[in-house]
């Protein structure tokens, strides 16, 4: 809907918004409205910083976990657990304490040598999250797994694993699209999903799970209508699975989007057009002159 500062809302104030029932400022996340954008002491005062429905699942004693196609660092996911004045200080991050951990962000967690890859988001304290989350998980003697491609995610023993961290991109998750489908490539966030409810109906006292199909909004960022139309049915198809899985008798199910955004279909394409195709316009008069343009956009 919007930020406090800004009709048009962003992804953080409005993650904010709906996981702690707070509104926010544009680009803030995890903060009340006393804190503006990089305002970092604003940010570290204890009246400022909220706790989200991913706190209170904990502190009632409930099994936690966060899959999306982004970062797991990103503004949706980060609203469950940061408290951030900007967004983006994403590389310099806690530690996350969940259950099931899945999506993008291997940079953002220091879990990339810094001689494999040019690194957009490096990390300036030097921490590998991944090595400390499995060591945390060690010295509490619980069972736990890091997986990168889809044969680890699909060789996962769920009933033997307590955590599980799945980091299946530099950055974001590639678009279903571009995903390589080979068993070293990049999991559906579908496959995702069904095994993060494997593990988390294990626990006798509930479970929450946030879902993201986040690259939905990348595209359209981008105006890539193809891309933007396959991540809203690789969501749907993901929905469908997870309510497969679930009983609908004690389980909250809800699907939502945190803000809007637009496609297009432009000029006046006749009925059966491929709305993923091309369209044109023609001038009266003129029959050799016509103007061709893509119909979605």
């Amino acid at each position: 809907t919007y930020n406090l500062d800004r009709q048009v809302p962003d992804s953080a104030g409005t993650g904010t918004a709906y996981l702690t029932g707070v509104k926010a400022n544009k680009g803030t996340v995890g903060v009340s409205g006393d804190v503006h954008y990089k305002d970092c002491d604003a940010s570290l005062l204890p009246e400022n910083r909220l706790d989200s429905i991913l706190k209170w699942a904990q502190d009632a004693g409930m099994d936690t976990g966060l899959v999306t196609t982004t970062q797991v660092t990103h503004a949706t996911p980060a609203a469950l657990y940061a408290k951030s004045a900007d967004r983006y200080w994403q590389c310099d991050t806690k530690m996350i304490q969940e259950n099931v951990i899945m999506g993008g962000g291997r940079q953002e967690l220091g879990a990339t040598p810094l001689q494999e890859v040019k690194l957009e988001c490096p990390r300036t304290d030097g921490r590998n999250l991944v090595e400390e989350w499995a060591a945390d998980k060690e010295a509490r003697g619980a069972t736990h797994a890091y997986v990168t491609n889809t044969q680890q995610l699909l060789d996962l023993n769920p009933n033997t694993t307590d955590y599980l961290m799945g980091l299946f991109g530099e950055r974001h998750t590639p678009y279903v699209v571009d995903r390589d489908p080979a068993p070293a490539g990049t999991p559906r966030l579908k496959e995702m999903v069904q095994t993060a409810l494997r593990i988390l109906k294990k626990s006798s006292q509930g479970f929450f799970l946030l879902v993201e199909g986040g690259m939905i909004d990348r595209s359209l960022h981008d105006t890539h209508a193809r891309r933007a139309v396959e991540e809203v049915v690789e969501l749907d198809e993901t929905m469908q699975a997870a309510l497969d899985m679930v009983d609908l008798e004690d389980t909250l199910v809800l699907v939502t989007a945190d803000h809007s955004h637009t496609l297009t279909m432009a000029g006046y394409p006749p009925r059966g057009n491929d709305i993923l195709g091309k369209c044109h316009l023609a001038f009266p008069g003129q029959a050799s002159r016509r103007l061709n343009f893509v119909t979605l956009g």
